[in-house]
């Protein structure tokens, strides 16, 4: 059964939408999603595995954060440290008894690193599933600059670079989001620990046309230090989902995520 209820955070109304088992083991599973216009383009995978994890009596979690989603407030007013504060609100609330298993999907694979130590103050921590994980706030800030960079190619005149603007104190709108210099000040001036999750059971998918596993991947891995019984990193032949309008297939992603989690492979 899937349902959704609101939460009073320290800003405003923020949603949590959640996936309840009828008969329910216990387990749990709290997803961080993308960023901006790729967690739109992610919510009917997540809604697949999260159906498929409660036929096997899981219970889960996606919030959207103020601002985003159906959350009161505008994506201006989007600020990390206001969302860590909601969600470990929620999480105190919550008081799970077992461990809470996590899924971050791009971006939400950097938010979970930067609220990891005050999360570890409310749970227990089980398994990591990781989506295609960003975990350098300065390549994720690169990215953004060049959409930025590449629509400005398209009008008249010069004008200044994105991170000069953010860095002046003005907002820039990026595919339609509006990014704020609190925002970007948040992540330019994060640097992310991958050895927060030393020791954590961690299943690493990275979806990708190429045959070998980018070499970035594989040195954050190496990085990461995970419980080496029971964690993997694998490539899957698949196309990037959160880049895409339209469905694409990516059955194997939710097989392998299952076979992870559960033990069990998709039906």
């Amino acid at each position: 059964m899937i349902n959704a209820t609101y939460h009073q955070g320290q800003q405003g109304w923020w949603l949590m939408t959640r996936w309840q088992a009828s008969d329910s083991t216990g387990q749990n599973l709290l997803i961080l999603p993308p960023f901006a216009e790729e967690a739109n383009r992610s919510r009917r995978l997540f809604s697949q595995l999260s159906q498929q994890l409660c036929i096997r009596g899981w219970n889960c979690y996606l919030p959207d954060f103020y601002g985003t989603g159906d959350s009161e407030g505008d994506f201006a007013e989007c600020n990390l440290d206001l969302w860590q504060a909601d969600l470990c609100q929620w999480l105190a609330e919550a008081k799970f008894e077992q461990p809470l298993h996590l899924l971050a999907c791009r971006f939400g694979a950097l938010q979970l690193l930067r609220l990891w130590p005050e999360l570890k103050q409310f749970v227990e921590t089980g398994k990591l599933l990781l989506w295609q994980p960003q975990l350098d706030s300065q390549k994720f800030l690169q990215q953004l600059f060049r959409q930025h960079q590449a629509s400005q190619l398209l009008q008249k005149g010069k004008s200044l670079s994105a991170s000069q603007l953010l860095a002046d104190g003005i907002a820039v709108e990026i595919a339609g989001y509006c990014i704020t210099p609190t925002f970007y000040q948040q992540l330019a001036q994060y640097q992310p620990r991958l050895d927060h999750w030393k020791g954590q059971t961690v299943c690493w998918l990275e979806l990708s046309t190429l045959t070998q596993m980018p070499m970035p991947s594989t040195k954050a891995w190496q990085q990461l230090e995970a419980e080496p019984v029971g964690s993997s990193q694998q490539l899957l032949a698949l196309p990037p989902f959160w880049l895409q309008q339209e469905h694409l297939p990516a059955a194997e992603l939710i097989s392998q995520s299952l076979h992870f989690l559960t033990g069990a492979p998709h039906d």
